[in-house]
C-alpha cells in the first residue's frame, strides 16, 4: 500500500514536469508597470493583470486576500471588502439581496519591482460565518508570438491563469517555474530508482527516499502545504 501511495505521488509530480509554461517576451523593462488601469495597456508593458473577486454571502463577514511573494513572504497587493460608510462610496462594490462581491483589478509588474517565481493567496476573515466567504482570482498575459512563429501565421494570445476557493483555504499562483524545477528533481530522483531496478537492487527503499526528497525539494521551493 505504501509503495502504491509513493508511485501515485510520483506519477503526479511526473505529470506536472510535463506541464508546459511560457513566459511572453521580455526583451525591454518599463517603467511604472503598476500604474496601469487597463487590461490592455498592462499587457502591452509585459505586465499581468489581476483580478480578484471576494464574495460575503452573508453582507457583514468581511474578507480579505494578500498576494504574497512566496520566497520574501512581502506583500504585493492586499484587497479587503470596505466596511461601514466606505462601503457606499466605493464603484467596486456590488450588492444583491445581502450578497456582497467585491472586485479589484491591478497591473502586476511581474518583471520588475513584483517579480516572485510564485505567489500565495492568502485570505482571512474577522467574520463569524466563515462558510459564506468565497473568492476567485484571475491573472491574464499577453503570450508573445515569436518572429519564426509569426512567420507561420500564428498571433499574439491572452492567456489566463484561475484560482478559486474559500477563506483560509491554501493556495498558490504563477509558479510554473518553480513546478518545473521540482519536476526535473522529481525525474532524476525516479532515474535513480529506475537504475537501482535494472541493477536488480532492492527499489522499495530507494522509493521512500526518494519520496522524502522531493518532499524536501517542494519544501525548500515554497510548494508545500504549511502546517
Amino acid at each position: 500500500m505504501k509503495y502504491t501511495y509513493v508511485l501515485s505521488f510520483a506519477i503526479m509530480l511526473a505529470i506536472a514536469s510535463a506541464a508546459k509554461f511560457k513566459s511572453p517576451n521580455a526583451e525591454g523593462t518599463f517603467k511604472d508597470v503598476h500604474l496601469e488601469k487597463t487590461e490592455n495597456g498592462c499587457h502591452s508593458k509585459n505586465g499581468k493583470w489581476v483580478a480578484i473577486t471576494l464574495t460575503d454571502e452573508g453582507g457583514s463577514n468581511g474578507i480579505q486576500m494578500d498576494l504574497v511573494k512566496v520566497d520574501t513572504q512581502k506583500v504585493v497587493k492586499s484587497v479587503k471588502t470596505p466596511v461601514g460608510s466606505k462601503r457606499a462610496r466605493d464603484r467596486r462594490l456590488s450588492r444583491r439581496d445581502d450578497v456582497v462581491t467585491f472586485k479589484d483589478e491591478f497591473c502586476l509588474d511581474y518583471y520588475g519591482k513584483d517579480y516572485a517565481p510564485c505567489y500565495d493567496l492568502v485570505t482571512s476573515s474577522q467574520g463569524k460565518n466563515l462558510d459564506e466567504l468565497s473568492w476567485s482570482v484571475k491573472v491574464s498575459v499577453l503570450q508573445r508570438a515569436s518572429a519564426d512563429e509569426k512567420k507561420q501565421g500564428k498571433k499574439d494570445q491572452i492567456k489566463e491563469a484561475k484560482r478559486e476557493g474559500s477563506v483560509y483555504d491554501e493556495a498558490k499562483i504563477l509558479c510554473g517555474r518553480l513546478f518545473k524545477q521540482l519536476g526535473k528533481f522529481t525525474d532524476r530522483q525516479l532515474g535513480k530508482v529506475d537504475e537501482s531496478a535494472a541493477a536488480g537492487k532492492e527499489s522499495g527503499d530507494r522509493f521512500l527516499r526518494a519520496f522524502a526528497k522531493v518532499g524536501q525539494k517542494a519544501e525548500e521551493l515554497g510548494l508545500s502545504s504549511k502546517k
